[in-house]
C-alpha cells in the first residue's frame, strides 16, 4: 500500500491581500536552459515553498529555457505556461499547470461545486471547504489516494473503479481547499466529481458532461512525446519510496514502465531459488540511485539484477 501524508491548515487572511494570493505576489527570478520541465518546476517549487502539479498529459522530460527577473511569482509561472502553450491554474498555494483547455475550465467547475457546497449542512460544508496540503510519494497511485482521502474525511467514492490506472512522481499540494485538491487531482483524466444529495458520496463525471461555460480558444491537450529527448539519466535521479507488501512481478512492472525501462525477468532462475514471480517485497528508501532502489527492492529475496541501456533484467 502505497503510503502520503496529509496536514490540515487554518487559513490565513490580512486586511489588504488574501492568504490565497500572498504566495503569488512574493517576486522571484529563474533562469533555466536546456532544462527539463518537470525537474525545473520541482526545484522551483521547493524554493519558493509552493505547490506546483505538472498535469499527466504534459511530458515532465521535455527540454525548457525560459527566464524572468525580479517579478511576481503568478506573473512567472503565467509567462512560462504560455510560453509552453499551456496554462496555469492557481488553488491555495499550489499551481497547477495543464492543457490551455483545463486551465480555463476549472475555474467554472470550482465555482459549480461551490454553490453545490452552500447547501450542505455546516459540519459537511467545513469538509469540504477546509484548506489541506497533501505530498502524493513517487508511484503514488491517484486511485488509492483519491480513496484514502475519501475514508480519512467520511466520504465514499460512487464509482472510483472507472478512473484509469496511473502512477505519479512525488508531488506537493499546498494550502489547497478540500474540494479544489479533488478536482485537480482528477483533472488529469478529464474528469471531475458531484456531491450526492446525502453529502457524502462523491461521483466520477467526465467533463463533457457538466453544464458548464464553452471554452473559449481552447486548445486540445498535445499528447506525450514518444521520444523523450530531454529525459534525465538515471544515473542523475533520486528516489524516495516506501513499499508495504506488494507483488514482485506487479511491482517490477510498475518501476520498469515508469523509469522506462524493459523488464526482463528470468522466471527459470526465481524457480530455481524457489521464489515465486508473485513473492510479497517490502522496502523504504530515501533519496537513492536507481541502483539503490532495486537492491533494496530485491536483497530481501536475494535476487540479481542488472540495467543496461533501456532494459532491466532481474534474476
Amino acid at each position: 500500500m502505497m503510503l502520503f501524508r496529509f496536514v490540515f491548515f487554518l487559513v490565513v487572511c490580512t486586511l489588504t491581500v488574501s492568504a490565497a494570493e500572498m504566495p503569488w505576489t512574493k517576486s522571484a527570478s529563474v533562469r533555466w536552459t536546456d532544462v527539463p520541465l518537470g525537474e525545473s518546476l520541482s526545484r522551483f517549487a521547493a524554493a519558493q515553498n509552493i505547490g506546483i502539479l505538472l498535469d499527466r498529459r504534459i511530458d515532465p522530460a521535455q527540454t525548457v529555457n525560459f527566464q524572468a527577473e525580479g517579478q511576481p511569482l503568478k506573473e512567472i509561472l503565467n509567462r512560462f505556461a504560455d510560453m509552453q502553450k499551456s496554462g496555469c491554474c492557481f488553488t491555495g498555494s499550489t499551481v497547477y499547470v495543464c492543457p490551455k483547455e483545463t486551465a480555463n475550465l476549472l475555474p467554472a467547475v470550482f465555482a459549480e461545486n461551490r454553490k453545490t457546497i452552500q447547501t450542505l449542512p455546516v459540519r459537511q460544508r467545513a469538509v469540504f471547504r477546509r484548506n489541506v496540503s497533501l505530498t502524493v510519494p513517487f508511484l503514488g497511485e491517484p486511485k488509492k489516494i483519491l480513496q484514502e482521502l475519501a475514508d480519512k474525511n467520511k466520504l465514499r467514492w460512487k464509482n472510483l473503479d472507472i478512473l484509469p490506472f496511473d502512477v505519479w512522481d512525488e508531488k506537493h499540494f499546498i494550502n489547497v481547499p478540500f474540494d479544489e485538491l479533488l478536482t485537480v487531482l482528477l483533472a488529469g483524466f478529464a474528469m471531475t466529481f458531484q456531491i450526492e444529495p446525502d453529502g457524502q458520496t462523491l461521483m466520477l463525471v467526465p467533463f463533457a458532461d457538466r453544464k458548464l461555460e464553452p471554452i473559449i480558444n481552447g486548445e486540445e491537450p498535445p499528447a506525450p512525446s514518444a521520444a523523450r529527448s530531454g529525459k534525465i539519466p538515471l544515473s542523475q535521479r533520486r528516489f524516495t519510496l516506501k513499499i508495504e507488501d506488494k507483488p514482485l512481478n506487479a511491482l517490477l512492472t510498475m518501476l520498469s514502465q515508469h523509469l522506462g525501462l524493459t523488464l526482463e525477468l528470468d522466471k527459470d532462475s526465481l524457480a530455481a531459488k524457489g521464489i515465486a514471480a508473485d513473492a510479497r517485497v517490502s522496502f523504504d528508501v530515501k533519496n537513492a540511485t536507481v541502483q539503490e532502489l532495486f537492491r533494496a527492492a530485491l536483497k530481501p529475496l536475494k535476487l540479481e539484477f542488472r540495467i543496461s541501456g533501456e532494459t532491466l533484467t532481474v534474476r
